[in-house]
C-alpha cells in the first residue's frame, strides 16, 4: 500500500509542481479573486486550521453544535475525515500537515522507540517534542516560512520544534490551561496582523472533547458540556473573524480520530502469555508495541500469536497493507492490534485503574465508524453549501497547500479526491 500510494500520488504532484493541473489552477483563481487580485505581489488568502481532538464525525448536529453546523451549512462538510493508523493523536495531527502517512513522516504513535536515536518519544516528554530529529516531512509551516509568509501554528504537534532548521513565525510551548478566549485573541492578532507581519497559516487546538472521553466515557454529561464548550468557542472565533474584518480568511475544522467506548469486560492480560518485565513494552493500548529484552522478538511472536481472539498479532511486514503502517524503524518488531472497544493492559495496571477501562478509547482500525474525524471548511477559496463524501485525512495537506499557492512536497495526499470542494 505504502508505495502504491506514493505511485498514485506521484504524477499529480508533478502536474501541481508544473502549474499543469487545471483544476487546481482555477481554483487558485477563485481564491485569488475572493481575497484580492491574482499577481506576483498579492498574498495568498489566509487559512486557518482548527482542531477539535477527538470529535467524532457523528457529533456534529444542529441542537448540540449550533455553531459548528451553522460554519458547515453555508461551507462544505465531510461525511468523515478517514483518519490515518494508528488513530491516535500526534501521529495524525502531523499526518494533517504533511500530508504523509505516520509510517512515513515517523510519528508512528503518542509513545515510540527509536532504535537508531536510542530514545523515547512521548507526549510529556517535552525534550523529545521539541526535538526536529524526530519529525520527518515538511510542514505546512516550513513551507510557508521558506516562500517568505509568515505563520502561527498553535498547540499543533511539530510546531515547537526547529523542523529542517525552521521554526514558525509565531508558536508557543503547548500549555492546555490557556483559555479558549485566550487561545482565540493570540491567533487573530497574528492574523490581523497586529503583531508584525499579518500571518497566512495559522491553528487552533482544544483538547476538551478528547479529554472528557478519556476520563468520563461517552454518553456523558462531563462530554457534553465539553463539545458545548468548543462548539462556543468556534461561535467566538467566527463572530470575531467578521467583527475584526478578517471574514476573508478561510477556516478549516478538523478533528484527528474519533472515540469508541471500552469495558472492563474487554481486556487482553498481556501477562497471561508472557512476563511483562521480559520485554521492553513501548506502547500498550490499543496497539501493543513491543520490543525484545530478556525474550527474543521470535519469541514474544510466538508466545502471543494466536493467544487471544480479539488481539492480533504481527511482524511489521504482515502487517494488513489496508493500515499503511509497518515500513518505519520505529515500528516495534512485534506489534498487537486490539479488536474495537478492546484494551490491553497488564492485571496489576488493570485493578489499579479499574475506573480508565470503562471510559473512551481510540487507535483502533481507521477504518471503524467510531473513528471517523470531522471536516469543515468555510471561506473564499471553498463551495458553499456541499457535502462531500468521506476522505482520507492525508488529502487536507493537498489543500492547505493550493489555498496557499505552495507546491506540496511529494506524499500520500491526492488533491483529486477533495479538488470539488474548491471554488
Amino acid at each position: 500500500m505504502v508505495d502504491r500510494l506514493r505511485r498514485m500520488g506521484s504524477h499529480r504532484r508533478r502536474l501541481l509542481r508544473a502549474g499543469l493541473l487545471l483544476v487546481t489552477a482555477s481554483a487558485l483563481a477563485a481564491c485569488a479573486s475572493a481575497t484580492g487580485p491574482v499577481g506576483r505581489d498579492a498574498p495568498p488568502p489566509a487559512v486557518l486550521l482548527v482542531s477539535i481532538d477527538g470529535f467524532r464525525a457523528d457529533y456534529l448536529d444542529p441542537q448540540s453544535t449550533p455553531h459548528l453546523a451553522a460554519l458547515a451549512a453555508r461551507g462544505v462538510r465531510a461525511e468523515a475525515l478517514i483518519p490515518s493508523f494508528p488513530t491516535k493523536t500526534f501521529p495524525n495531527h502531523y499526518t494533517i500537515v504533511t500530508g504523509l502517512l505516520p509510517d512515513h513522516h515517523g510519528i508512528v504513535a503518542n509513545t515510540i522507540w527509536d532504535p537508531v536515536l536510542q530514545s523515547r518519544f512521548s507526549l510529556g516528554n517535552r525534550e523529545a517534542i521539541q526535538n526536529a530529529d524526530w519529525y520527518g516531512g515538511v510542514p505546512v509551516w516550513v513551507s510557508a516560512e521558506r516562500a517568505g509568509l509568515a505563520t502561527a501554528p498553535l498547540f499543533w504537534p511539530g510546531s515547537e520544534a526547529p523542523i529542517q532548521g525552521v521554526r514558525p513565525t509565531h508558536w508557543l510551548e503547548f500549555d492546555d490551561d490557556m483559555p479558549h478566549d485566550a487561545r482565540i485573541d493570540w491567533v487573530l492578532d497574528r492574523l490581523a496582523g497586529d503583531v508584525g507581519e499579518a500571518v497566512r497559516f495559522a491553528t487552533l487546538y482544544f483538547s476538551d472533547v478528547d479529554v472528557a472521553s478519556h476520563a468520563f466515557g461517552l454518553e456523558t454529561p462531563e462530554l457534553r458540556a465539553a463539545i458545548a464548550r468548543v462548539d462556543a468557542a468556534v461561535g467566538r472565533l467566527v463572530a470575531s473573524l467578521l467583527r475584526r474584518g478578517l471574514d476573508s480568511v478561510n477556516v478549516i475544522v478538523v478533528s484527528d480520530h474519533g472515540m469508541t467506548r471500552r469495558s472492563p469486560d474487554r481486556v487482553v492480560f498481556l501477562d497471561d502469555y508472557l512476563d511483562p518485565d521480559s520485554v521492553r513494552v513501548i506502547d500498550w493500548s490499543p496497539i501493543l508495541a513491543i520490543w525484545p529484552g530478556a525474550m527474543t522478538d521470535t519469541e514474544i511472536y510466538g508466545a502471543l500469536r494466536g493467544a487471544h481472539p480479539n488481539l492480533q498479532v504481527y511482524r511489521p511486514d504482515e502487517i494488513p497493507m489496508e493500515f499503511g503502517f509497518g515500513t518505519h524503524r520505529r515500528v516495534a518488531p512485534v506489534i498487537g492490534i486490539a479488536d474495537l472497544g478492546w484494551s490491553i493492559a497488564s492485571r496489576d495496571y488493570f485493578a489499579a485503574n479499574l475506573e480508565r477501562f470503562s471510559a473512551g478509547a481510540h487507535g483502533y482500525d481507521q477504518r471503524s465508524e467510531d473513528m471517523q474525524a470531522m471536516f469543515i471548511a468555510a471561506g473564499p477559496a471553498f463551495q458553499s453549501e456541499v457535502v462531500t463524501p468521506a476522505f482520507p485525512n492525508v488529502d487536507v495537506y493537498e489543500l492547505l497547500m493550493a489555498i496557499l499557492r505552495l507546491p506540496p512536497e511529494p506524499g500520500d495526499g491526492d488533491l483529486g479526491r477533495v479538488d470539488q470542494i474548491l471554488r
